[in-house]
C-alpha cells in the first residue's frame, strides 16, 4: 500500500491504535492541525507549536516547513540541556 498523504497515515495509525487497544489514540487526533499547518499564520503556528511539541512534530516540520524548524524548533533544540537521539538527529550533529 503506498501511503502517499498525511490523512491516510493518520487513518493508518489510527487504525492500529484502535485494533490493539492503545490509550494513543486521542495524541493522533491532536496533531491533526498538521494537515492545516501551510495555511496558518505565524502566531497559530506557535501555539500549536508551543501546546504540542514533541519529536513527530519537529520532524514534520524539519520536512514540510523549514523556515519554521530554522527559526523556532532549531534554536530550541540546541539550547535544550540533555538532547535527545532525534534532537541530535534533527540538528544534523553526530
Amino acid at each position: 500500500m503506498l501511503v502517499d498523504d498525511l490523512q491516510k497515515v493518520k487513518k493508518i495509525l489510527y487504525e492500529i491504535n484502535k485494533m490493539t487497544n492503545q490509550p494513543e489514540v486521542g495524541k493522533w487526533e491532536k496533531l491533526g492541525f498538521v494537515h492545516r499547518w501551510r495555511q496558518m499564520n505565524k502566531e497559530t503556528k506557535d501555539f500549536h507549536y508551543s501546546e504540542y511539541s514533541c519529536h513527530e512534530l519537529n520532524f514534520f516540520l524539519k520536512r514540510h516547513d523549514s523556515t519554521y524548524f530554522e527559526s523556532m524548533v532549531r534554536p530550541f533544540l540546541i539550547n535544550k540541556l540533555g538532547k535527545s537521539f532525534m534532537d541530535l538527529f534533527l540538528l544534523d550533529m553526530d
